[in-house]
Parts: structure tokens; C-alpha cells; sequence
């Protein structure tokens, strides 16, 4: 999630690496060096982004949340006092779980496009978890949840019964004009399982509000977000529940243009660094694809050009 806007030095930067072609390349060729440019101001940054968070889960030790201090950490705890629940598609008793509904949508252009319309969490905005040693909250706003899941296909009319069945709050019926065929994906973690967390550990006295936490609950820029954002009614609820300090873990809003996502994870962080360094290398072919689309077009529609760009390599 993008926190600021980009910085007016980086964009002179981009601006000083994109327009000079154009005066001494033809304007198709300076054109695809621009989408290339652009491509790669997205892709480059976000393979820098997947490195760092790797190496900085490399670095974080493995703690109790006894023993946890301000900063990363990893923790293997389990749901605290979760009230009995059960999840919609396995029907199985549940400390957390996660339903999200989507369909695919036909534009103007007939092109077929996938579209969110529900999604619904047992618990919103916070979670309490222990692990023997005490006790901490979870802030589940920005959070990647990497849970047990179970996905389903339903027509409209066995979706409509699963819904009297369900009772999910607040469903859009009318979302349901929007195609006959809807995908569910549930999320769960089974009652009384041990999960993953890494995220930033938050030491807070319960005398004062955490301002820089609870301002994201406001922030119009985050509006697909911040109803999952932590609220002065939580804090009271998390303060009434703790004794001078609390310990709540919440993504990284230290980076200064976007946020790095707490991790819930049923399957450790060996799986993670396996997701991303599949992540990486995917962008990486994805580079490579682009810089030989590009070349590949200068070598058969500017060969002199091409010739001069070889020069300058050999």
C-alpha cells in the first residue's frame, strides 16, 4: 500500500532517464524504451523490497512474546480465549477464519475480469494471541495470511442457500447480478493450532494512544484498508483487557511509501522464503522477457540502431 506519493527528486530522476531518447532515437523506439522504463520503475523496486524483508526475517531471531522487545519478531503462538467458532466451507471448529467471494465479470470489451464483492473475517481488526509465556494483540490491518484454505465454485442459487444457511453480515445481494458463478476461498486456522507470526512488536503503556497506529482508521488514501484498521474503540477494548503494558503486533508503516504486511502463516517461514524466492525469480524471467521483446523489435525494425547499441557493449 502506497503511503506518499513519490518523491519529486526521484521523479526528476525518472523524467532525466526517459525523455533525452527522444531526440536522438526514432519515436518508436524511444516510446518502448519509456514502457520499458516504466516497467522496470515498478519491477526493480519490488524485487529490492522482497530481498530485504527476506534478509531481515534471516536476521529475526525466533522469541516468546515474554521475551519479545520493540522491533521484528517471530513468534509461534495460538489464539487466546477465542470464543467457539466454526469455518463455512470445512465446517470445522475455528480459532480465526477468513471468506472471500469473487466472480468473473464481463466489460464492455468482452474481456472477462475478476471482481472481489465480499469478504469477511471472524475477527476484523484484532486478534489476541499467547504462547505460554504471555500474552499479545495482533493488528490485522495489512496482513498476508498464509492459512490452511479451502476453495469452492457455487451457482447463484447454491450460493443464495449458503447464504441463508451462513448468515453472513452484511452481504451485497446485489452483487449477485454480476454473474452466475462465484468463487470462495476460506482461510482458517483449526481450534487450538499453533500459527507463524512475524511483524513489528509494539511495546506501548497503556496511559497513552498509539497516534501513528490508530490515524491509518481515518486514512481516505487507504480506503480498501482501513476498516480493518486498529480503532480507539479496540485500543480501549485492548487497554481495559491488559495491565500497564500491551504488547501489539502490527505490519511495518516505517517505510516511507508503502507498508510491509504482517505475516500469519500455518506453515513457518521456510515456506515464505520458498514463496519468495519463487517471487523473485518470476520477476527476474519477467525482466528478461521484457529487456528481449525490446531488443528483439530494434534488431528487426531499427537494425542501425541496434548495431549502435552493441557498439557501445563490445
Amino acid at each position: 500500500m502506497k503511503k506518499n506519493s513519490s518523491s519529486p527528486l526521484g521523479c526528476l530522476v525518472f523524467l532525466i532517464i526517459i525523455i533525452p531518447p527522444y531526440f536522438f532515437m526514432p519515436w518508436k523506439a524511444a516510446l518502448g524504451f519509456s514502457i520499458v522504463s516504466i516497467l522496470l520503475g515498478f519491477i526493480i523496486p519490488e524485487i529490492i523490497r522482497e530481498i530485504r524483508k527476506m534478509k531481515q526475517r534471516k536476521v529475526t531471531n525466533k522469541s516468546t512474546i515474554a521475551a519479545a522487545r520493540p522491533g521484528f519478531v517471530e513468534l509461534v503462538a495460538k489464539v487466546a480465549n477465542a470464543a467457539p467458532k466454526q469455518s463455512f466451507l470445512e465446517e470445522i471448529p475455528v480459532d480465526f477464519h477468513q471468506l472471500h467471494i469473487g466472480t468473473n465479470v464481463r466489460r464492455e470489451n468482452r474481456r472477462s475480469e475478476y471482481v472481489s464483492i465480499y469478504e469477511y473475517r471472524s475477527s476484523p481488526r484484532i486478534l489476541p494471541i499467547t504462547d505460554g509465556s504471555g500474552e499479545a494483540w495482533v493488528s490485522l490491518h495489512h496482513v498476508d495470511i498464509h492459512l490452511k484454505s479451502k476453495t469452492k465454485r457455487l451457482k447463484k442459487d447454491t450460493l443464495l442457500q449458503f447464504l441463508e444457511e451462513k448468515s453472513l453480515p452484511d452481504f451485497p445481494l446485489k452483487a449477485l447480478e454480476k454473474s452466475n458463478l462465484f468463487h470462495l476461498t476460506e482461510f482458517y486456522l483449526p481450534k487450538n493450532e499453533y500459527a507463524y507470526f512475524y511483524g513489528i512488536m509494539n511495546v506501548l503503556p497503556t496511559r497513552s494512544n498509539p497516534d501513528e497506529i490508530l490515524a491509518y482508521q481515518d486514512d481516505r488514501r487507504d480506503r480498501f484498508n482501513n476498516q480493518y484498521a486498529l480503532t480507539n474503540e479496540d485500543w480501549e477494548h485492548i487497554k481495559a483487557k491488559s495491565k500497564d503494558k500491551v504488547k501489539l503486533l502490527t505490519a511495518d508503516y516505517s517505510p516511507p511509501t508503502y507498508i510491509d504486511k504482517l505475516i500469519i502463516s500455518s506453515k513457518g517461514d521456510r515456506s515464505l522464503s520458498l514463496r519468495t524466492y519463487l517471487h523473485v525469480f518470476m520477476l527476474c524471467v519477467f525482466i528478461v522477457a521484457i529487456l528481449s521483446l525490446y531488443g528483439l523489435y530494434l534488431w528487426k525494425g531499427h537494425p542501425d540502431l541496434w548495431e549502435k547499441i552493441i557498439g557501445l557493449f563490445t
